[in-house]
């Protein structure tokens, strides 16, 4: 991987700590509202249980397991980035480009090889797809607003970090508002399970809450059901 290309994916993470800043309520099929968009339940349980197939065959040659309660977090952070991605684009006119269509195409090919199946198979490629989104749509944004102020030779990473600029103005516009029944707190730019109490899809009950709280845990995910768990 270029640095340059390094950089802009460390810009992409800094400026998901910027978009994922703050919770709110929601109704029960509803996962997140992102300024006029929403994440629905049943998306971050599809590409929750697409990330599941995919790791399966690994955690069975290991013999370890996952609580899907992880899977589902990282599955409503992706969405999430996914929906204010999808509005910044719409706001300035841009749309993704080559690369990121390379990326689908690519992704698409990885989950028919994988043999996910077919109900998952659209949530893995759009999950798997969001960094080279945000990238083409922060290089897209940055390269309009940088032609606008006179400046015609600017480099990706400059482009990059101008479109990242107008990011981080994104809170101040539009109301980030995640259903309570995830139980989330943001750290390190990410929605994490806050501890002591119910989560989706997760039992009350001891063992239950501790895997959802320690998810990396395989000791504790083995004890879940098997529909609670990966592997």
């Amino acid at each position: 991987m270029s640095s340059s290309r390094t950089r802009r994916t460390a810009l992409v993470a800094a400026t998901a700590a910027v978009i994922l800043s703050g919770c709110g309520a929601g109704d029960s099929q509803t996962a997140a509202t992102v300024g006029d968009r929403e994440v629905s339940m049943a998306s971050v349980d599809r590409l929750a249980r697409a990330i599941c197939e995919r790791e399966e065959r690994q955690y069975e040659e290991t013999g370890q397991s996952l609580a899907m309660e992880r899977l589902r977090q990282t599955a409503l952070n992706t969405l999430t980035i996914e929906a204010v991605a999808e509005q910044v684009a719409e706001e300035y006119d841009v749309r993704p480009g080559a690369a990121y269509g390379r990326a689908r195409a690519g992704y698409e090919a990885e989950a028919e090889s994988l043999g996910l199946s077919e109900e998952v198979r659209e949530a893995y490629v759009d999950g798997s797809s969001v960094d080279a989104l945000l990238e083409d749509v922060f290089l897209g944004v940055g390269r309009s607003l940088l032609a606008e102020e006179g400046v015609t030779e600017a480099s990706e990473q400059q482009a990059a970090e101008r479109g990242i600029d107008v990011v981080r103005t994104w809170p101040e516009r539009y109301d980030l508002e995640v259903n309570p029944v995830f139980d989330v707190r943001v750290e390190d730019g990410m929605l994490r399970p806050a501890g002591g109490a119910s989560r989706v899809g997760v039992a009350v009950s001891e063992t239950a809450t501790s895997a959802a709280a320690t998810a990396e845990d395989p000791s504790l995910a083995s004890g879940l059901p098997d529909h609670l768990r990966c592997g």
